[in-house]
């Protein structure tokens, strides 16, 4: 069975003990601080920093603060703005996307965020920050990149 973490922009990664969903929190409904915008100073670091899928959804507590995710689009729903990503290690082991145990969906909302929506099997490295709430961990989106090209970007 596929576990589902969820990764949302400004919004709540949430795992439970068998790494369940345990809640969807939209961005509108923040009331604290979003992370900053991404500056020269909180670029991408180097790749032996990024962290996969599967090693953020298994241990979220363990990848607290900024945090670069590496990972491969699963399905992309456009009228929702939201993409699912699988681990890019998984994914290369098996060719499919189907074989993933776990997937971290990535809502863009209209407001705040410039950019268009991936395709499914790209691969993309998400910068942002992970923060623990009372339930579930939220992460906040600052920037996607597909290569060296930035996507998505959030805007203030």
């Amino acid at each position: 069975m596929k576990a589902t973490a969820k990764i949302v922009a400004a919004g709540v990664l949430a795992v439970g003990a068998t790494a369940a969903v345990v809640g969807w929190i939209d961005a509108s409904l923040q009331t604290e601080q979003p992370a900053a915008k991404p500056t020269a100073q909180t670029q991408l670091p180097k790749a032996g920093n990024v962290l996969g899928v599967d090693e953020v959804a298994k241990d979220p507590k363990a990848h607290q603060g900024r945090i670069v995710v590496e990972g491969v689009v699963d399905k992309v729903m456009v009228s929702r703005r939201t993409f699912t990503l699988i681990d890019s290690e998984e994914f290369a082991a098996c060719g499919v996307t189907t074989c993933a145990e776990y997937s971290l969906p990535v809502s863009v909302p209209e407001t705040g965020y410039r950019g268009a929506l991936p395709k499914e099997q790209e691969t993309l490295v998400l910068l942002g920050e992970l923060t623990a709430l009372d339930r579930g961990f939220r992460f906040d989106v600052l920037e996607v990149k597909r290569g060296d090209a930035v996507i998505i970007s959030r805007i203030d």
